[in-house]
């Protein structure tokens, strides 16, 4: 596996603290395209607004925007903004998608997830994305196996009461999940 450019965001991994509704929560290794799987309020989607946070390094459009989705507001912060003035997406930088599988159909996961690995190393763009489909996490994991050009790792958070764990896979295990149809959301 080539090893990731160290040019523009890159995170090889993470760790948050005190945000929303995860008090810790430490995952070892990020890749190119992390896949984060897990119950409904496991926490993926905080995971993803943490990053987006990170990303944004102050930038008031995407606070207002993140505080706008979940009908929250700071006092100081502008109420008003369009949500759109801030992109996920940026060469050197980040994307994040919430249910990535939303809207794609179970046949073509496994395309999907090659084009957004090899895509992401083509522009640079580290990729976080949640999901709720087992189909999703498969096709994931094939396409993950199959590109040599960006590191693909999938993370399954687990909530036990206040507490947040991340579970990760490696390469080897990724592909036991995908030949054998283990159940891993």
């Amino acid at each position: 596996m080539p090893a990731e450019p160290a040019n523009g965001l890159y995170l090889a991994d993470l760790s948050i603290r005190n945000f929303r509704g995860i008090d810790r929560l430490s995952i070892r290794r990020l890749g190119r395209v992390t896949l984060l799987g897990g119950r409904n309020g496991a926490g993926k989607t905080t995971v993803l607004e943490a990053v987006r946070t990170y990303a944004a390094r102050g930038d008031r459009n995407t606070l207002n925007a993140l505080l706008d989705q979940r009908e929250e507001y700071v006092a100081g912060f502008d109420e008003a903004h369009d949500a759109a003035a801030s992109p996920n997406c940026v060469r050197d930088g980040f994307l994040v998608m919430d249910e990535a599988e939303n809207g794609i159909h179970h046949s073509v996961q496994r395309g999907f997830w090659r084009m957004v690995l090899r895509a992401a190393h083509q522009y640079n763009v580290q990729v976080l994305a949640t999901t709720h489909s087992s189909n999703c996490v498969a096709g994931f994991a094939r396409a993950a196996i199959e590109c040599d050009d960006a590191l693909g790792v999938y993370v399954r958070l687990e909530r036990d009461g206040d507490r947040v764990r991340a579970v990760e896979y490696t390469e080897e295990e990724l592909e036991t999940v995908a030949d054998q149809g283990i159940e891993v959301r």
